[in-house]
């Protein structure tokens, strides 16, 4: 996602709270081997939803995992920690 190229991934928990499936990448339910070749082909066949997908996924990566973003949010977790 930060080198701003699509996603594809299986639809569990913790990815599917960063990909958004159909807009920064494709999620596939897990183990379905069909469905990833299927998103694979779509996208090797589709590079305009390649470019598409690329820049939402480099756009929310700044957004929300930049280290402006990041470094404030682990200071203040460390610090409610250390006064807890």
């Amino acid at each position: 996602m930060a080198c701003a190229k699509p996603v594809i991934a299986a639809n569990v928990s913790s990815l599917a709270e960063v990909i958004q499936d159909g807009v920064s990448g494709t999620l596939c339910p897990s183990g379905n081997i069909d469905a990833f070749t299927t998103a694979c082909r779509q996208l090797a066949e589709e590079p305009q939803m390649c470019e598409r997908y690329g820049a939402a996924a480099r756009e929310q990566v700044e957004r929300y995992f930049s280290e402006e973003v990041i470094v404030p949010r682990y200071v203040e977790l460390y610090q409610r920690l250390l006064s807890s």
